[in-house]
């Protein structure tokens, strides 16, 4: 417990020796990387994929994922390429959109 006021007080130390300037960047750039960092798990992990298709060749998975990519839909591959997973709220869309 000892080392931990001692260190919370070096801190204090060096806060309240830092200019006015300085403690706003500091803060500015934790709270960017919290929210950047917050942005890419919602991102990464918030999403449901759906399966779009499953049950494919290569050729097919590619041709697929092709016709994704330029639309600019994301999605995930599994199963060595077969399925093809988008977010759920896309499925539909995404469905119309490929069979154009």
């Amino acid at each position: 417990m000892e080392t931990l006021r001692r260190i919370l007080s070096q801190v204090r130390a060096i806060w309240t020796g830092m200019s006015p300037v300085r403690r706003v960047v500091i803060v500015s750039v934790i709270v960017l990387t919290l929210g950047l960092s917050l942005g890419l798990v919602i991102l990464t992990f918030g999403r449901d994929y759906q399966v779009l298709y499953s049950g494919l060749t290569a050729e097919e998975s590619g041709n697929i994922t092709g016709r994704l990519k330029s639309l600019s839909i994301p999605y995930k591959l599994e199963g060595g390429g077969a399925i093809i997973r988008v977010p759920g709220d896309r499925l539909a869309q995404v469905r119309v959109d490929l069979s154009r």
